[in-house]
């Protein structure tokens, strides 16, 4: 198992493996594949493939490209911190046989410690929904800090913690 930066093939395997993965409650999947494949190339997002099998992937985009209009509203006190130089570790999953393996926690460090060395005062920040509990462990096992617990950003992302990380 390797993880990497997206390849095109990688890439082009996106989208089945999320649409596959589809848990409503937990885990959301728009209509937008072009959003997704854009944060998949965008240099940030990282992705673990075995036998050129995509497995498990982590997209993350700029804060400031992203939709900060729901934060500013619902978090104001944290705005400022991840305005200027923050990360959004948007959507992870991984591929039901390899779960239990920590590859979640292992595509999160792999962004944590490669964007830390190249920007050292970077934020991160991500949501899990507060049920989905292997992913908040993940989350914390990988030094974040839950700031909101159960928060309800609009009618589609409900009961969800957000949680806030430093390099």
């Amino acid at each position: 198992m390797e993880i990497r930066h997206f390849t095109k093939s990688d890439v082009t395997q996106l989208y089945d493996l999320m649409c596959s993965l589809r848990v409503p409650e937990f885990y959301l999947v728009g209509e937008n594949e072009e959003l997704y494949t854009s944060w998949a190339r965008n240099g940030l997002s990282v992705c673990a493939v075995e036998n050129d099998v995509l497995i498990g992937y982590l997209l993350c985009d700029n804060t400031r490209n992203n939709y900060l209009y729901q934060f500013d509203e619902v978090i104001p006190a944290i705005k400022d911190l991840y305005l200027s130089n923050g990360i959004e570790l948007a959507n992870c999953a991984v591929a039901k046989e390899y779960r239990g393996n920590r590859l979640e926690r292992k595509l999160i460090q792999y962004v944590l410690i490669e964007q830390s060395n190249k920007s050292p005062k970077t934020w991160f920040w991500c949501t899990a929904h507060k049920d989905n509990v292997a992913s908040c462990k993940s989350i914390v096992e990988s030094g974040f800090d839950l700031i909101v617990e159960d928060i309800n950003f609009d009618s589609t992302y409900k009961h969800r913690n957000v949680y806030l990380h430093k390099s």
